[in-house]
């Protein structure tokens, strides 16, 4: 495999990962550690465009995307206990 040109999309002192794709093949949906708390974010694929789509206090990794970008399943602590919950997207 040959990598034509690598673009750095996050540049913390935190843990981003678990990135996936939308459909539309220019936005990146991922997680990012704050302050010990993993929160949802998207980046295009130029590195704009950051925009946080978790609410609350409860952690929330290892997100995935529908097929129509509409809805996102995700792993979120609530209570201690790890549970899975879909979220629409407005």
């Amino acid at each position: 495999l040959l990598l034509n040109k690598e673009t750095r999309l996050t540049n913390n002192s935190v843990f981003d990962g678990y990135p996936t794709w939308f459909p539309d093949n220019d936005t990146i949906l991922f997680s990012s550690e704050e302050n010990g708390v993993f929160k949802l974010f998207t980046i295009k694929t130029d590195g704009s465009a950051l925009k946080e789509l978790s609410s609350g206090e409860n952690a929330e990794v290892r997100a995935n995307v529908s097929k129509d970008g509409r809805k996102i399943v995700t792993n979120k602590y609530v209570d201690g206990r790890l549970n899975l919950y879909v979220v629409k997207l407005k």
